[in-house]
């Protein structure tokens, strides 16, 4: 990406993050010409390093990212709909008892927010109500039910293979959050080697980094 360009992003990236509530639509209205897939990538960008950083503007960042490449049909759906779909899965795989016969025809009804968007909108609950505001025993059913998700997922052989990896990751390190390696030095383990695995099948990215990733 040529360097003003990037600049550019970034600084109307920091004007979304610093106008007043309800004019962030004014501020892209005057910066039409930034407002494309490369903004999105670079708001995701910044919206992770802000997530290291533990800085709790990430989550509002990565969603509105969601909603810009929903406007422009980068992804299927708006940041609404992916958590209301994210919920239906995880009721519907608590009520079946997790019966195949339900969740398959669910996602398979559903292949066109198998994307992007839904990794994002994973991480933005993930880091906004299922880590922050959910009792530890809770949260450990969640992730447990959030397990059984990512299994139907790796083995659906429809839909895209890359989007479906990348929710992948986003579950592995959420479980990660709750399952970490002192008490649940099994359930820590296992999740890495499946962090691993996901890593080393990854199609975004550079590969270099992905190994990268696997080890640190």
């Amino acid at each position: 990406m040529d360097e003003n360009c990037l600049q550019a992003y970034l600084e109307l990236i920091q004007s979304l993050l610093t106008c007043p509530s309800g004019e962030e639509t004014q501020t892209l209205q005057a910066n039409p010409e930034l407002v494309d897939a490369g903004l999105v990538q670079v708001m995701l960008s910044v919206a992770d390093q802000m997530a290291a950083e533990e800085n709790g503007n990430a989550s509002w960042l990565r969603k509105y990212a969601v909603e810009i490449a929903h406007s422009l049909g980068i992804v299927a759906a708006t940041p609404e709909e992916y958590l209301q779909f994210l919920m239906q899965l995880l009721r519907a795989i608590i009520e079946s008892d997790g019966n195949p016969q339900v969740i398959y025809p669910l996602l398979q009804a559903n292949l066109d927010k198998l994307d992007d968007g839904l990794t994002q909108i994973l991480r933005v609950w993930g880091a906004t109500t299922f880590l922050t505001t959910v009792e530890s025993q809770q949260a450990q059913f969640i992730a447990a039910i959030l397990f059984i998700l990512s299994n139907f997922m790796k083995e659906l052989p429809l839909g895209n293979k890359a989007s479906n990896l990348e929710t992948l990751i986003a579950y592995f390190h959420i479980a990660l959050e709750v399952y970490i390696r002192e008490p649940f030095p099994v359930d820590w383990a296992m999740i890495q080697d499946k962090l691993a695995s996901a890593h080393s099948e990854r199609i975004l990215g550079d590969k270099a980094q992905n190994l990268t990733e696997i080890t640190s």
